[in-house]
């Protein structure tokens, strides 16, 4: 086309061709060619004043901008055509724009202007009927709403997206809502619900032969299993999606997909082949000038030579990343790489003598970075971070023995986190409010889809019915009646049905988590017991008590295992038996106290394990990690109507037990989801609160109602 347009020395359409060749660039991923062929169409173009065109081209160069990180250049670009559109009353391209201006502002985190943009643009849409523009305006608007933590609002634009995609027979847009509505599910939390969306949306993918969208999919089903644990299935849907992505020559697609598996081979323990992973996802951002996954990886490449205490090596890949993250703005970027290299610092400096000038250098080092990193935290809001950087500026100034500026920070530390807990509380009452009106508008959705086909229905068998003779009307109208009557009887009964399913439904839920709490607590009990006397056979004496107590746990756990509560009494045995098998793994000196209140009555009932899982962890994740003296202390009260159980240690605390052993934490959140089934069915709930000690240790406090139902009503 641009050879026969030269010949003919028509400019017009060599401007249009040379933009069709910057259009194909784009999409093989060589931007910087692409952007060549935008420059020259553009120059051609403006010699023959087709302002249409001109804004096509400019609207293509901005995006590649976009993707280049220059990100005021590409608001430039956006804005240019938004005036050549008004000019030419073209409603199309002036929609168009204001959404592509919405996007980068979206990226940019100018959340309100970019939702005042994408608006915009729906309201043009809706104005001249493209609903296939709306369709993108809605699933841009939700998008904007996840980035602002509006999951409610996010997932009300997602459902409009599905509504119209529907409508129109858009199985794209159908697919994108899909897609969209699985992120907002695993935002949520749900990872069932969210992974259901995720299938349905590869399948419609699969139908429309997208590879690169099914790539994507793929990535994020991949995303679900890496977050539950799963680093198997999670490393078979990465790998699917690199493959995809290699055959169709995405580079982005690659590049994010050998990051993703960088990860999981990080998880796995193979830090040896996750280095090649992310070295051959950098080259390829590289290829593509993608700056922030860039500095996003060499953190994590960082991460791995700290862990192997090479901390030149790592000094050097954090310092680019911060670098990269500082060129682009990017206060949360920045704020994680200060954290981490005076992490780094302070690890080293604990590997050095003590007093020594070099380990005083390397904690200097360490707190310089620490206060940055706590500063910037504090200016831009970042409570998380506050608290991060609080708890590490407390072991810097523990090290350098400034105890007043060490304790300074601690009081910091216990405060941010006190303002999290708040934050957290009410965040996660604002999920289950989103959680109940998703349900609510989906259920809506899918009454009026029925609706309309039984309108359908009833419009089809009208106009059969009045195709009819004259003769024969009052016919006509007994069977119109008829089919209203029917159409009623219909709707009636299948609610009534729907209720009963629904019941149905829910009572078979409460059985299964009921029963997935049964087979994961007995399992973790053993388990523990069984290691707890390995290595003592030299003792004959020493394991026939161990063996005696491991006797009374095992027995007893056979007996509470399809029970959902059992008798004080019986749970404080459980309890002894277990503190005394582990009292022998202990690294001593170590004391256990009881403080039973003689107003307890013993027979009263307690959810099944209520102080077995919390004294488990407080052994194993407190106490077993730290030197010197440790003490645990078990307390049972009565107060206010409630029976309150108290778990005290002075381990290392919850901070500093982050990875420092093998847990899955299985064990409380089964407990935790036992609390919430059970508080379901009782007006006055079980409350479950874990606080930090000062200096250290760990406080769990449970209290339960005395007027408390184990019975569970479907």
């Amino acid at each position: 086309a641009l050879v026969q347009a030269k010949t003919e020395k028509n400019l017009e359409q060599q401007a249009i061709a040379t933009m069709g060749l910057g259009n194909i660039f784009y999409y093989r991923s060589q931007f910087d060619k692409a952007q060549e062929y935008n420059n020259e169409a553009l120059r051609l173009n403006r010699q023959t004043k087709d302002w249409k065109t001109e804004a096509k081209i400019l609207t293509n160069m901005g995006t590649i901008e976009f993707m280049f990180g220059n990100f005021s250049k590409a608001e430039s670009l956006f804005v240019a055509p938004l005036t050549l559109a008004q000019k030419m009353k073209d409603d199309d391209i002036l929609a168009a724009n204001y959404m592509n201006l919405g996007l980068l502002q979206n990226y940019m985190g100018k959340y309100p202007d970019a939702t005042q943009n994408i608006t915009k643009a729906a309201e043009i849409y809706k104005s001249i009927d493209g609903k296939d523009g709306l369709v993108l305006c809605y699933e841009n608007l939700s998008n904007v709403a996840l980035n602002q933590g509006d999951l409610s609002m996010a997932i009300e634009y997602g459902l409009l997206n599905q509504k119209v995609a529907i409508e129109i027979g858009d199985k794209a847009g159908i697919s994108k809502a899909l897609q969209n509505l699985g992120e907002f599910y695993m935002q949520l939390g749900d990872y069932e619900k969210a992974m259901e969306n995720y299938l349905q949306t590869l399948k419609i993918k699969e139908e429309l032969g997208d590879p690169r969208a099914i790539a994507a999919t793929g990535s994020s089903i991949g995303n679900i299993n890496y977050m539950q644990g799963d680093y198997k299935n999670a490393m078979s849907y990465y790998s699917k999606s690199l493959k995809i992505y290699s055959d169709v020559g995405y580079v982005l697609g690659i590049a994010n997909s050998l990051a993703d598996i960088g990860n999981v081979l990080v998880e796995q323990n193979n830090a040896d082949s996750a280095l090649i992973c992310y070295q051959k996802s950098i080259e390829n951002y590289e290829k593509i000038k993608n700056k922030n996954p860039i500095a996003n990886v060499l953190m994590n490449i960082g991460r791995i030579y700290a862990a192997k205490k090479n901390f030149a090596i790592a000094t050097e890949y954090y310092t680019k990343a911060e670098v990269i993250k500082t060129e682009i703005d990017d206060k949360l970027g920045i704020y994680n790489a200060w954290v981490l290299i005076a992490q780094m610092h302070l690890n080293e400096s604990k590997l050095l003598q003590r007093g020594s000038a070099k380990q005083l250098k390397e904690l200097n080092d360490a707190l310089n970075y620490a206060l940055k990193a706590y500063n910037l935290s504090n200016k831009s809001g970042l409570l998380p971070g506050q608290r991060e950087s609080a708890a590490l500026l407390v072991d810097i100034y523990d090290s350098l023995g400034n105890k007043s500026e060490a304790l300074k920070f601690a009081k910091i530390n216990i405060e941010r986190t006190d303002s999290l807990n708040k934050v957290q509380r009410a965040e996660a009452l604002v999920n289950a409010e989103a959680r109940w009106k998703a349900e609510k508008r989906q259920a809506a959705i899918d009454k009026l889809t029925e609706e309309k086909e039984l309108q359908n229905r009833v419009i089809e068998q009208k106009s059969k019915l009045t195709a009819r003779l004259y003769m024969i009307m009052a016919l006509i109208l007994i069977a119109f009646i008829a089919v209203i009557v029917s159409a009623m009887l219909y709707i009636k009964n299948k609610k009534k049905q729907k209720d009963l399913e629904y019941q149905t439904h829910m009572s078979e839920i409460t059985s299964l988590k009921m029963q997935n709490i049964q087979n994961r607590l007995s399992p973790h009990l053993f388990f523990n017991v069984i290691g707890s006397v390995a290595g003592q056979a030299d003792e004959p004496e020493l394991v026939r008590k161990k063996l005696g107590d491991m006797a009374t746990l095992l027995r007893k756990s056979l007996e509470n295992t399809e029970k959902t509560a059992i008798p004080l009494e019986d749970e404080l045995e459980l309890v002894k038996s277990f503190v005394s098998l582990q009292t022998t793994r202990l690294p001593q000196p170590f004391s256990v106290a009881y403080a039973i209140d003689d107003a307890i009555d013993l027979k009263t009932l307690i959810p099944s394990m209520m102080l077995q899982i919390p004294v488990e962890n407080a052994i194993k994740h407190g106490l077993m990690p730290m030197d010197g003296l440790k003490s645990l202390q078990i307390a049972v009260k009565k107060q206010n109507e409630r029976v309150v159980l108290c778990i005290e240690d002075n381990g290392i605390g919850r901070e500093k037990s982050k990875g420092r052993t093998a847990g899955t934490g299985t064990g409380l959140k089964v407990l935790l989801q036992t609390i919430r089934l059970l508080n379901s069915h009782n007006k006055l709930p079980i409350s479950f609160n874990v606080e930090d000690k000062a200096p250290q240790g760990t406080i769990v406090t449970i209290e339960i109602p005395l007027d408390y139902s184990y019975i569970l009503q479907n």
